[in-house]
């Protein structure tokens, strides 16, 4: 994942949400809905106290970002993206205390949580070891990594994304190969949850959500890993 190869997302960064928007119709919600299912998904599977330091690994333009500030308060969040006008249109409100960039270097080295969010899917498939392995290169030992993506064996995330103009050139990768790539970059305790079952019409049961993540139905899916003391 680097600047050269997503500096692509500028052009989309001012009409980043409207985009997205428009392309999740299907569903019947917003981008703000799904950044906070994410959040809470955090909340539920590891704990993160008031003192942690969250590092969201291709940020874009902050949507995540407002959610963790929102349902984890004390948190430090950074944020890196290799798209400065995407990095732009993220308030200061909304980064807070954090640090927001587009140089690597500019990171700490012991974050308890890195995310990346439907990033891999914009990144080529010979850089997929790579960027996970950047990513978790920030972790501290017993540190977490998150990794949500699209699940392509669902009809309505094939629509979604077909709508999208930014997933143009997107490359969905199959859970099982998510869970592969994680595990080969040395993290340990890898768990995969399937995530986001239904639709915006039949939200009455989605109460039930937390409970089927091994059902390979799901819109989208959650690949975890922890880092160990030897890495």
């Amino acid at each position: 994942m680097t600047k050269d190869e997503n500096t692509e997302f500028d052009a989309f960064a001012g009409d980043y949400n409207r985009a997205l928007r428009e392309s999740l119709r299907a569903s019947g919600e917003t981008p703000d809905y799904f950044a906070e299912y994410k959040a809470q998904y955090l909340v539920r599977r590891i704990s993160a106290g008031p003192n942690s330091k969250v590092l969201d690994f291709g940020c874009g333009v902050g949507n995540l970002v407002n959610a963790f500030r929102r349902l984890m308060p004390g948190v430090r969040v950074d944020g890196y993206d290799p798209s400065p006008a995407s990095l732009e249109r993220i308030s200061a409100d909304s980064r807070g205390p954090g640090r927001f960039t587009s140089n690597l270097a500019d990171l700490d080295t012991d974050y308890d949580i890195a995310v990346l969010a439907g990033v891999l899917h914009h990144v080529r498939p010979e850089k997929w070891a790579g960027a996970l392995a950047e990513a978790s290169s920030k972790l501290r030992a017993g540190g977490s990594l998150v990794v949500f993506e699209h699940n392509p064996f669902n009809p309505l995330t094939r629509r979604v994304v077909d709508a999208c103009p930014f997933d143009e050139d997107a490359v969905l990768l199959p859970a099982r190969e998510t869970v592969k790539l994680v595990t080969e970059t040395g993290l340990i305790s890898v768990q995969r949850d399937y995530i986001v079952f239904f639709p915006r019409a039949f939200r009455a049961f989605r109460p039930l959500e937390p409970a089927l993540g091994w059902c390979p139905l799901g819109a989208q899916y959650a690949v975890t890993g922890m880092r160990g003391e030897e890495m």
